[in-house]
């Protein structure tokens, strides 16, 4: 078992619109990406399980390259009240401060696809 922190000590939109809840997102999120790449099981939690958790299931779906739709639903599958509780402001955060930094670690950490030439 592996324990990653990613401290974030609120979810208001000041908060993680900061640089250093951005940093700490942008570093611990494709290390959960990873774990959960290798088969891993992981379990994302926060006080209410609503606002922080649900910015980082959600992000986590899209650098899987879920589309920003099936994210939401997928919100909404895991745990209702995360899913109606998350907030779109919170959302945009992710899809315009986090994520596209995020997708951008995501195609680096693929393996280069080589062309078969005769």
């Amino acid at each position: 078992m592996k324990w990653l922190h990613l401290p974030l000590d609120g979810a208001n939109q000041a908060l993680l619109q900061s640089k250093g809840a951005l940093e700490a997102c942008k570093k611990t999120l494709p290390e959960v990406k990873r774990l959960l790449d290798a088969g891993e099981s992981v379990l994302v939690h926060c006080a209410a399980g609503i606002h922080r958790t649900g910015v980082v299931v959600y992000s986590l779906h899209r650098m899987f390259g879920v589309p920003q739709d099936l994210a939401r639903q997928a919100l909404h599958a895991c745990r209702m009240q995360t899913g109606k509780g998350v907030g779109e402001h919170r959302i945009e955060i992710a899809e315009t401060l986090l994520l596209p930094f995020l997708l951008k670690e995501c195609e680096a950490d693929e393996p280069a696809h080589e062309d078969a030439h005769d």
